[in-house]
């Protein structure tokens, strides 16, 4: 079981295994947002169907880690041999995973799917409301998301939100109507929010949140988790309840593999010394990367 693959590691290595791999399987995307930290685009650059499948199965197996996020790209364009990422998750059925997604591709079938497989958390993009969202993200996308909203609601599958928070939309992603729309009028369950970081497409600093804005997150962000109990987490400010970076696959922490097998410490640390095809290829595993 998990225990005995997470003692086995330590034994021999000395510290407990990553808690879970982030995989971006696609770059693919149907929207091209500002500043999209992946850069994704209308590419074919993907990883192979059983590269994909090694990649949770060796997890589980070297490291008995149970949980998967996946990014983007967006995941659900994602297909390879006749298998899409719904396939992975139906397969890995004692694996759960979280997925990253710009919501525009769950309609209802696809909600239906993830509600029958029962181990897949949407976490879909905003900004903050419509106006915020689609300055980023194009025009049309918000009813696209809220419909997608309706169709997880419907099919009773527990889904949250991801926000890029940038110097323009701080006060707004963290407000009381914000939260207010997305939780308990959508019924998300939880939120993340990622200060934006300057890499990927078009990259600037003029989009950073300032030192004081930053401050004034984190007061914030904990403030809504004390008084209105709401699961949100600041990935720079909730640092204190991870006991700081997670990245590099520190113990119980993560390593990121992209579309094209680079691996690297972090999503937004895009520079990799090793590539799982050259890892594969050789006849080693995770434990060698």
């Amino acid at each position: 079981g998990e225990e005995e693959a997470k003692r086995a590691f330590e034994a021999r290595y000395g510290v407990r295994p990553c808690g879970f791999l982030l995989i971006s399987p696609t770059k693919k995307c149907n929207l091209f947002c500002l500043g999209c930290y992946a850069d994704s685009d209308r590419t074919e650059i993907k990883l192979s169907w059983s590269v994909l499948d090694r990649l949770i199965t060796e997890s589980k197996e070297l490291w008995g880690a149970r949980f998967a996020v996946i990014s983007g790209g967006e995941p659900l364009l994602y297909e390879d041999q006749g298998h899409d990422l719904l396939d992975l998750v139906e397969k890995h059925s004692d694996c759960f995973f979280l997925m990253y997604t710009n919501g525009t591709l769950i309609e209802e079938k696809m909600a239906r799917r993830m509600a029958e497989a029962g181990n897949i958390m949407p976490a879909i993009s905003v900004e903050g409301l419509c106006e915020t969202t689609e300055r980023r993200r194009g025009r049309g996308v918000f009813d696209r998301i809220l419909k997608a909203f309706e169709h997880l609601r419907q099919a009773k599958v527990f889904f949250g939100i991801s926000l890029t928070i940038t110097r323009d939309n701080v006060y707004e992603a963290f407000s009381d109507e914000v939260m207010d729309f997305y939780f308990n009028q959508q019924g998300a369950h939880f939120a993340w929010a990622f200060q934006y970081m300057p890499i990927g497409r078009a990259y600037t600093l003029e989009l950073l949140p300032s030192p004081e804005q930053r401050l004034w997150m984190y007061r914030r962000s904990w403030q809504l988790v004390y008084e209105k109990h709401l699961f949100l987490v600041d990935f720079w400010n909730s640092g204190t309840a991870t006991h700081g970076c997670i990245s590099a696959g520190r113990s119980g922490g993560y390593l990121v593999v992209n579309w094209d097998g680079t691996v690297t410490p972090c999503v937004f640390v895009p520079y990799s010394p090793v590539n799982i095809y050259e890892i594969y290829s050789q006849g080693k595993n995770l434990n060698d990367v």
